[in-house]
């Protein structure tokens, strides 16, 4: 037989075995279907037979998803080995290594190390390891690494995150989650304006019991949350409480400046204010360009205006942190009779700018007018990429 012939034959030979193992789950299927019991339509026990179920097979992971599930899977066995300093040390120059593959997988970077390894996994095994990497590292956070400063560089890049609270400092925070838990019920009774002005007093006297005990506290801000969740503060109440303080905020308050005031906010916040006016607009670009006269001497990196849209933004073109402080500056010396509301950052990645809205309030007509100056800080995000 020809090279041909022969290729034609096995080419044919694979076909057939696969029709008929194509046909042999048909046939398997059918019987299946007519092993099921037949009932009359009458009888309602037939919706509740089971059905057969079609078994798909598992998609195999690419080379990168199996490198990222390998990656995790030792994460986990190797957390699960760490229980003092001793074993966080010893294991921090390994967990280096894993980190430094997981951050290349996630940044679509090829990794200089590699896990080898024939074992097959499935992609409901890859969601597995996956959330379980998640959990080995917040038990790591939970521990404050145990103490030790080498492996918190190795997964959190900030050796403070090894710092141990003391007897001392777990005794304030678990008086300061029963002090939150108590705001928290308090704000629960804020419903509307007499409501506030009713709850103002005692949400003054926990916020203030709050920021002594935070004070006294005097620990590393990069493991406050790691220290409340081992007192008992769960992520839950964090949320719930964060969210309190949001929906009165947007609220403004229910129109009470005491409450403002109690909630460590300003009475301005507690004021009802509406949109600027074409006028007002005009008269508030009017005040601009009498103060923006001496702008350019005292602010050389910023230049266009008035800042009114989106369109004629204020451009900022320092490149360090300093662009941000450069933004209130600026403001102040335009309209120094303005409080700022509240910031917005507008970006355009595909255009490469990024522009900040600063909401301004202004006393005008008898009332509290809102509007907003723009500012062009592309030079400032552009340097941070």
């Amino acid at each position: 037989m020809s090279a041909v012939g022969y290729m034609f034959a096995l080419w044919w030979g694979v076909c057939y075995i696969m029709t008929v193992m194509k046909l042999s789950r048909l046939v398997v299927a059918a019987f299946a279907t007519l092993a099921v019991p037949s009932f009359s339509a009458q009888n309602d026990a037939a919706a509740n037979l089971p059905q057969p179920v079609e078994m798909t097979e598992e998609e195999p992971l690419n080379t990168y998803a199996h490198q990222e599930a390998l990656v995790n899977r030792a994460i986990i066995q190797l957390v699960a080995g760490i229980h003092d300093k001793a074993t966080a040390d010893a294991a921090a120059a390994q967990m280096a290594v894993y980190e430094e593959i997981s951050e290349s997988l996630s940044s679509y970077r090829e990794p200089e190390n590699w896990i080898f390894s024939d074992d097959v996994i499935t992609s409901t095994q890859y969601d597995e390891y996956a959330e379980g990497a998640v959990q080995a590292r917040l038990t790591l956070f939970r521990a404050f690494f145990y103490g030790s400063t080498a492996l918190a560089k190795a997964v959190a890049g900030d050796e403070d995150y090894a710092t141990v609270p003391t007897e001392e400092q777990c005794r304030i925070a678990r008086n300061l989650v029963g002090k939150m838990r108590e705001l928290s019920d308090a704000l629960e009774k804020v419903k509307d304006h007499d409501s506030a002005l009713a709850m103002a007093p005692a949400v003054a006297a926990l916020n203030g019991n709050i920021n002594s005990m935070m004070e006294k506290l005097d620990c590393p801000a990069v493991i406050e949350d790691s220290l409340f969740d081992s007192v008992g503060w769960s992520r839950e109440e964090d949320t719930k409480l964060s969210l309190q303080k949001q929906v009165l905020f947007q609220a403004r308050y229910y129109m009470c400046p005491e409450l403002a005031l109690a909630m460590g906010g300003r009475a301005v916040d507690a004021q009802p204010r509406t949109d600027a006016t074409a006028n007002q607009l005009q008269r508030i670009g009017e005040m601009i360009a009498a103060n923006s006269s001496r702008l350019a001497d005292e602010f050389p990196n910023v230049s266009g205006g008035p800042g009114l849209t989106m369109e004629q933004p204020w451009v900022v073109s320092t490149t360090d942190d300093s662009a941000l402080q450069t933004v209130d500056k600026v403001l102040a010396r335009l309209l120094p009779d303005a409080i700022p509301d509240s910031y917005v950052t507008s970006s355009d990645y595909e255009n490469t700018w990024h522009k900040r809205a600063c909401s301004m309030l202004m006393t005008m007509d008898g009332g509290l007018v809102s509007f907003n100056i723009w500012f062009d800080l592309t030079a400032y995000y552009s340097e941070k990429k």
